[in-house]
């Protein structure tokens, strides 16, 4: 503290007050300077941020001024946060979804360009891309992930080993239907071949890395039929990949039922019979194998 001129003020009573303070709270200040003419006074902040603090004395403002700045603290896991930033990637292997974790202190400020171990929890079959071991400007850290299973996760992570408590939602959703990987079964078989008797086949569709393909349109015919009538054939796969078509017959046959998806012919078959109906006396018949015997 200085007069008019320059010279300092010990051990006098003075009024100082802090300006541009932000979000730091200040501590107490003596109203008397010391022998040298000085007030310390100190402050705390829980907010990360740089200050430009001037003062008063007895009211009036002073034209110094001094810089100070609060940095963040340690990498706190339980304060620190996990996003979804990409969604919805089809599980080939090769399209990707992204999470990205901000990594904060205890008081919640982010923790920007700081060394960080960061794993992922909850993954399921998805692999894990490269994780950065810093943060960013920001205290992020993006990571990208993909997968071969058509899945919902709730994916977790860890901070320096330390179990996070926030997850974030990430699905893999199922490719587009693939003849090639589709299949076909008897669920009702050996019906009566008296045209109304039914057999009852079942194809599952699926993509290329054998997902279910659930409740998508697709166009299913049947191939090796022989004699036998089909039924109506849904044009939408049920909740399970499932589309499941009856077989009537007239004509007492073994067949080997293919398919096609999509006008593009599958590889799988399955057999079907229909066998001989009981017996009908209005049916059958009588003739005469030997006649005019002496």
């Amino acid at each position: 503290m200085r007069d008019g001129s320059n010279n300092l003020l010990p051990n006098t009573s003075v009024t100082i007050a802090l300006t541009g303070t932000g979000s730091a709270s200040v501590g107490s200040i003596n109203g008397t300077t010391d022998s040298n003419g000085q007030i310390s006074i100190d402050l705390t902040d829980t907010v990360a941020e740089a200050l430009t603090v001037g003062f008063t004395v007895n009211t009036v403002a002073a034209s110094d001024t001094t810089s100070m700045t609060f940095v963040p603290g340690a990498a706190s896991a339980s304060h620190s946060t996990i996003v979804t930033t990409t969604n919805n990637a089809v599980a080939n292997g090769s399209s990707t979804n992204t999470v990205q974790v901000t990594v904060k202190d205890v008081n919640d400020n982010i923790v920007p360009s700081t060394a960080v171990t960061i794993a992922l929890t909850g993954t399921g079959s998805a692999s894990v891309g490269s994780i950065s071991g810093t943060t960013d400007s920001n205290g992020q850290i993006s990571i990208d992930l993909t997968d071969t299973v058509a899945e919902a996760l709730t994916v977790g992570f860890t901070v320096n080993t330390v179990a996070a408590s926030d997850t974030a939602s990430v699905t893999f959703v199922v490719g587009a239907a693939s003849a090639s990987h589709s299949t076909i079964t008897t669920t009702a078989n050996n019906a009566t071949a008296d045209g109304s008797s039914t057999n009852t086949v079942q194809v599952t569709v699926k993509d290329v890395n054998d997902n279910i393909v659930p409740s998508t349109a697709v166009t299913i015919t049947l191939t090796g039929t022989g004699s036998a009538s089909v039924g109506s054939i849904s044009s939408t796969t049920d909740s399970n990949g499932h589309i499941s078509i009856n077989l009537t017959d007239t004509v007492l046959e073994d067949l080997t039922v293919g398919f096609t998806v999509n006008a593009v012919s599958a590889s799988d078959t399955t057999s079907v019979t229909f066998v001989v109906g009981a017996a009908s006396a209005s049916n059958s018949t009588i003739a005469t194998t030997i006649n005019n015997s002496a």
